[in-house]
């Protein structure tokens, strides 16, 4: 299934990767306020910034959609696990 236009501009789960909260990275460091996001990866990812304090990438919640505009996550990955 493609990617409707939403999900292709999607800033969450696509550079910038903001915060579920609309922030990036860099005015959460500087807010010094805990980070909820996506990787591109599939993982949700959360801590206290995006890089540094995250939860440790075994520690992460793996997700298959993202929960802001419902796009597929790592789909070639989850293909091969079937």
């Amino acid at each position: 299934m493609s990617e409707n236009d939403n999900q292709q501009r999607c800033k969450y789960c696509h550079e910038p990767f903001l915060d579920f909260s609309g922030r990036t990275d860099y005015e959460v460091d500087l807010e010094d306020t805990a980070y909820c996001g996506t990787d591109d990866e599939g993982n949700l990812e959360f801590g206290a910034s995006f890089d540094s304090g995250c939860v440790s990438k075994s520690e992460a919640v793996n997700i298959n959609y993202c929960p802001m505009c419902g796009r597929k996550l790592v789909e070639a990955d989850n293909e091969a696990r079937r």
